[in-house]
């Protein structure tokens, strides 16, 4: 099963992240404040990060949209791939564990691998991004097609120590 970048929700992502870069450069030169007070350096500041960040958001955001509907994961017998983590697929053998993880209100694919395997098929950034949360090696689908609970279910129907399990998640 595939799973493509959705147009719409890539969309509404850059569209947010424009939004919120246009309220960063507000705080960053005190159209925020009360009238007669300059901005603080604190208001300076995360204006800044937030024009920094979302910047970088919304040109990701945008490659993606000029890119179609490229396919970003596939899921069969064979394995994993999930073009934002590796090169070529992750075989089920070298996947030791699935769980769904719960991160502020997102929900998560967690894959457990050693760390020889990491090294051999993770990318360089998807191993640096393990150590941001949810802490590890997770696959969302956030601005894909179809659902995460398809995800889920194609997880089930291909890996084979999970298709002789009736409850899996």
């Amino acid at each position: 099963m595939e799973w493509r970048q959705s147009v719409s929700k890539t969309l509404l992502l850059v569209l947010g992240s424009v939004c919120i870069v246009i309220v960063g450069i507000a705080m960053a030169l005190g159209w925020l404040e009360e009238s007669g007070h300059g901005p603080t350096w604190f208001a300076v500041a995360n204006g800044c990060a937030v024009v920094v960040i979302f910047s970088v958001a919304t040109v990701v955001y945008t490659r993606r949209l000029l890119h179609g509907k490229a396919v970003v994961i596939r899921i069969d017998e064979h394995g994993i791939h999930d073009h934002r983590l590796s090169r070529e697929p992750i075989p089920w053998k070298c996947i030791r564990g699935v769980r769904v993880v719960h991160v502020s209100g997102w929900r998560y694919l967690k894959l457990r691998m050693t760390d020889a395997d990491q090294e051999r098929y993770l990318t360089e950034l998807a191993r640096w991004s393990t150590l941001l949360p949810p802490h590890g090696i997770t696959i969302r689908t956030v601005g894909l097609k179809p659902s995460f609970d398809e995800l889920l279910a194609a997880v089930e129907r291909s890996r084979p120590s999970l298709k002789k399990r009736k409850h899996s998640f």
